[in-house]
């Protein structure tokens, strides 16, 4: 058996488990995190056991992150954040621990969709990134407007990958703006290599309208978290990059 319990076409935004498959051998510049694909249908019959087993052999020893990855997240028109929940398991997990956490994201979706819509749901194991030392979310253009600036949400302070997504902490709202057409103006070893990942994904997504998770370790290697497209495009004027460009190109510096 594969370790991925679902006939995945070649395609994205169709679900976070989905869009993260695509992308784990197309990326060059960052690398997504092992992961492993379970069709929900597949825990309520005789494959359930096999599953947990393969599981358990292919992350054994590993700290984990149970996630949900429901056909209602990451949709073009719709990114359902927040709306789902992620169980992190640390690395003496069990079996029964593993099938616990399973189950506490299938209650989650009976809750929300509904009991006769699980089986079409998938739960994403991923490794978790060890030793983070820069997290966060980026986001290729302006959320409210469109506006034609990369923006990045970081924390460098506590190591986790969830304080910017959470909110929760004092070192979880930093914010960096980055005018599309001056990437190259960086200076910081980080933010240009994230920048080469940005442009990569935006490459292979043909989609310069991203929201993206990220970590870094201490070895400075870029994990992708989540891909998906920001939703608040519908709402944004036509007209503002060029807007934007007359403003600054007006700007005298003394």
């Amino acid at each position: 058996m594969s370790k991925n319990h679902i006939n995945i076409k070649s395609g994205l935004f169709k679900s976070k488990a989905q869009t993260l498959n695509f992308l784990e051998n197309k990326l060059t510049k960052a690398v997504v995190p092992k992961l492993f694909i379970i069709k929900c249908s597949n825990l309520f019959n005789e494959t359930k056991f096999e599953i947990i087993k393969l599981v358990y052999n292919n992350f054994k020893n590993k700290p984990i992150i149970v996630r949900s990855s429901s056909e209602q997240e990451d949709k073009i028109e719709n990114s359902g954040a927040g709306e789902f929940i992620s169980i992190k398991l640390d690395f003496s997990w069990n079996k029964e621990q593993l099938e616990n956490a399973i189950f506490k994201i299938i209650n989650c979706y009976k809750d929300k969709l509904g009991k006769e819509n699980v089986y079409k749901q998938e739960i994403l194991i991923q490794e978790l990134v060890e030793d983070v030392v820069f997290s966060g979310v980026i986001f290729t253009r302006e959320l409210n407007f469109g506006a034609p600036y990369v923006v990045v949400n970081y924390d460098d302070i506590t190591g986790s990958t969830s304080s910017v997504t959470s909110g929760v902490g004092e070192h979880a709202n930093k914010n960096l703006f980055i005018h599309r057409s001056h990437i190259k103006a960086l200076r910081s070893e980080r933010f240009i290599k994230l920048m080469q990942v940005v442009k990569e994904l935006e490459l292979i997504c043909k989609n310069s309208e991203l929201d993206i998770e990220f970590a870094v370790d201490k070895q400075t290697t870029v994990f992708i978290l989540q891909v998906r497209p920001i939703t608040t495009k519908i709402s944004w004027p036509s007209d503002l990059d060029t807007r934007i460009s007359n403003e600054l190109a007006g700007i005298h510096y003394i």
